[in-house]
């Protein structure tokens, strides 16, 4: 009887440890086994770099960040809701985030140059963390300066025609349009 008991209680465990291994379906391998390139991470990096940015007079601020294969712009787009009463502080809220993000990328908002040799975009958000990497193209760092481009739509509540305010990300030019 004592046996009986033991093998009982043996059988029961096996009978719950469920030795079954499920695999990922054939489409879901597929997505685990494509490469993430360093543009497809860089844009990911700079869409969570910005993504709790908070400009004064803003409700609310979306960002996403996209590329025109045609064009090769690379582009920072901000939407940006707010109260404001006049297209003149939409032009300053605009302004305000433009220079902001210039800031953040390593650019002189008031000479419209990198504070030092090229801006932080290639180092804090399209290359590898760990390591140099001595294939790279020279001149790569310039290059993604000079296609960088900020545009910021400022939804205003009783400004209701929105405006939007473009600008590379160097220079100082900022386009003003409704």
């Amino acid at each position: 009887m004592r046996y009986l008991k033991y093998i009982i209680f043996v059988l029961s465990v096996f009978c719950i440890i469920d030795t079954s291994m499920a695999e990922p379906a054939a489409k879901i391998k597929y997505l685990m086994n494509e490469p993430v390139t360093l543009f497809d991470w860089g844009i990911y990096r700079l869409d969570k770099y910005f993504e709790d940015v908070h400009i004064e007079g803003a409700q609310s601020t979306i960002l996403w960040t996209s590329y025109d294969w045609d064009k090769n712009i690379l582009t920072l787009n901000f939407t940006v809701e707010t109260n404001t009463k006049s297209r003149d502080e939409a032009k300053k809220i605009g302004k305000s985030l433009i220079d902001m993000v210039r800031v953040s990328l390593g650019v002189d908002p008031d000479n419209g140059k990198p504070y030092a040799g090229n801006s932080r975009l290639y180092t804090q958000h399209f290359s590898h963390s760990s390591a140099q990497d001595d294939s790279k193209p020279k001149g790569l760092e310039s290059e993604l300066d000079n296609i960088t481009v900020i545009e910021v739509l400022v939804v205003a509540g009783d400004y209701q025609r929105g405006l939007k305010c473009k600008a590379p990300l160097l220079g100082t030019k900022i386009m003003f349009e409704e």
